[in-house]
């Protein structure tokens, strides 16, 4: 059993999980049943990225280096196994990667932002505006289904309320104070 390996695969989970809630949060006002600390989880994977970068580094010296996409990949000569667990915190790498690789990503994701700030809902989709402040929204939607809500107040801050499905074309959203906003269901 490689335990490097699995401990490597512990860290990006826990850290993939943690960008996900916390993108739900700031997207659909959704907060998370759990709390993961999201600071020690990317700290943890920065290490093991920084390790993994180290024994890119020596093993990509003087190596033809092939294109496949985003990624680069070259030959790579597995490491001698210790018996120890604890030996190693994260698995050896496999490919090297390509110094653009962060910044491709984040335009990707900077254009599908851009791509949904800019999109009207499409058929499937329902804009609840609530004008007046009011501790409770009772939304009828006619969906016909469960939809994902995200709140905002009129200017556009996103905010987060209590979401209860009272059924599959009604819910209510209950906030701390009285506000009023939009609610964008889909």
């Amino acid at each position: 059993m490689d335990y490097a390996l699995i401990k490597k695969i512990e860290i990006e989970t826990k850290f993939a999980t943690a960008v996900y809630k916390n993108f739900v949060s700031l997207r659909f006002g959704m907060d998370p049943c759990c709390i993961i600390d999201a600071e020690a989880a990317s700290i943890d994977k920065q290490l093991c990225d920084w390790q993994d970068k180290i024994k890119c580094e020596s093993t990509c010296v003087d190596e033809p280096v092939e294109s496949t996409g985003y990624l680069t990949s070259t030959p790579y000569d597995e490491p001698i196994k210790s018996s120890s667990k604890s030996a190693a915190s994260c698995a050896p790498v496999t490919y090297c990667p390509d110094n653009s690789v962060l910044e491709s990503i984040l335009k990707s994701i900077q254009e599908i932002n851009l791509k949904l700030e800019n999109a009207d809902l499409d058929e499937d989709g329902f804009v609840f505006t609530q004008p007046t402040d009011s501790l409770q929204w009772d939304i009828e939607h006619n969906l016909g289904k469960f939809p994902n809500i995200r709140l905002e107040m009129l200017d556009g801050t996103d905010i987060n309320g209590q979401i209860t499905y009272i059924d599959e074309n009604n819910l209510r959203v209950n906030f701390d104070v009285a506000v009023s906003g939009k609610a964008f269901l889909s």
